[in-house]
């Protein structure tokens, strides 16, 4: 399927604009490796020899699948978003930006990591400067630590990573209707220069924003105690 590499979003300041040329930029290298996926899926299905497994055990590329089509939405993620979710979402891993792909993050055990990279660390220092043995023994000791890096990589939680880019989607979504809405209650202030004048006075007086200026008049108003 091709898309339109132009965006039809007409404000280009905003992050809605960003958002959809990015999805329409990677959006067919998305959609192959999706296809591909299903492709394969399907031919599993489809064959004498692996059509009797348990759809469970499919599990994993279903959820790779879904995590796809995330990434596809999302069309790329800065490094302040990846920032944001290892801020918020409270999990166990620590999440990074890849380099060669677009929306895409890695997850890290950053906790068994450390422990292995401070058991390795003790037993380099110990041989080499304790036990005297040959520099040889600043290098040996890491082997285990660089063999769960690359189990890490190669066994990454899906699961995680698709909280990680559902948290960004929300976000993001979140922030194109605040500018949208913000844009259309402007749009309106301005007709009105000296009324808006006067509230943009009273919000930075009573250190308020317009949404709790808002919830404050309709709570009034459902107490009967606007005057």
């Amino acid at each position: 399927m091709r898309v339109k590499k132009d965006s039809s979003v007409s404000d280009h300041g905003s992050i809605l604009y960003a958002w959809d040329t990015a999805a329409r930029k990677y959006f067919e290298h998305f959609d192959i490796q999706i296809k591909n996926y299903k492709i394969g899926l399907q031919k599993n299905f489809l064959n004498p020899l692996t059509s009797f497994k348990d759809v469970a055990l499919y599990h994993q590329t279903f959820k790779m699948i879904d995590t796809l089509v995330q990434r596809q939405i999302l069309g790329d993620i800065s490094k302040q978003e990846v920032k944001d979710v290892n801020q918020s979402m409270g999990s166990r891993y620590c999440f990074t930006k890849s380099r060669a792909q677009p929306a895409t993050m890695f997850a890290w055990d950053t906790k068994t990591l450390s422990a292995f990279w401070g058991f390795s660390a003790f037993y380099a220092l110990y041989g080499k400067f304790v036990k005297r043995y040959s520099i040889v023994w600043l290098i040996m000791p890491f082997a285990p630590t660089w063999l769960y890096i690359f189990y890490n990589y190669m066994n990454q939680p899906q699961q995680d990573l698709e909280n990680a880019y559902q948290f960004i989607l929300t976000k993001r979504a979140a922030t194109a209707e605040y500018q949208k809405n913000k844009a259309k209650v402007e749009s309106v202030l301005n007709k009105f220069p000296t009324e808006k004048t006067e509230l943009t006075n009273y919000l930075k007086s009573h250190d308020m924003t317009l949404y709790e200026l808002e919830a404050e008049v309709y709570d009034k108003v459902a107490r009967g105690a606007l005057r």
